[in-house]
């Protein structure tokens, strides 16, 4: 599905992200919770233009010579990067309501899953981040959402929007 963009000059920059002040406001909360049980989340990423998108995209295609997509000889790795990585215009990250989160000492992990915070997190089909007004992005078990699983990724909906 294609984004809507954010208005870049409503975002705030906080931790090297920038992002809307409502979900900064709401990771605070969230993160100085998990802080009290001794356990360390943070920011990793959260709003990105169409351009930056197109960067972590063509980067992860390792693309040489765009006339292999033409010829049909790139669709395995094409497959696979669509499979992890949205397009320019449909990520998500475009309307600022998106973050991805680090835990402890790492930063985007794959393994984000295994991790203490995402432990807190999913607690309960997700009942503390719910209490933020976050939802996990990419949940287990959904299909045809976007890239494959990403348990590092959630989106702020507001506490409003989850009762």
């Amino acid at each position: 599905k294609q984004r809507g963009f954010a208005d870049e000059s409503q975002l705030v920059q906080f931790e090297n992200v920038r992002t809307r002040p409502e979900v900064r406001d709401a990771y605070l909360a969230m993160r100085n919770e998990m802080l009290n049980e001794g356990i360390r989340l943070h920011f990793v990423s959260g709003y990105r233009s169409s351009t930056a998108q197109r960067d972590i995209f063509t980067d992860k295609m390792k693309l040489s010579d765009p006339s292999v997509i033409l010829d049909g000889s790139y669709d395995e790795v094409l497959d696979t990067v669509l499979a992890v990585s949205a397009i320019p215009g449909y990520s998500k990250h475009h309307s600022g309501y998106t973050v991805d989160f680090g835990c402890g000492n790492d930063y985007l992990v794959y393994t984000f899953a295994e991790t203490e915070c995402f432990e807190w997190m999913s607690q309960n089909n997700f009942e503390r981040t719910k209490k933020h007004g976050f939802i996990p992005s990419y949940p287990e078990g959904v299909s045809n959402q976007g890239p494959d699983p990403e348990p590092w990724e959630f989106v702020w909906v507001g506490i409003e929007n989850l009762k």
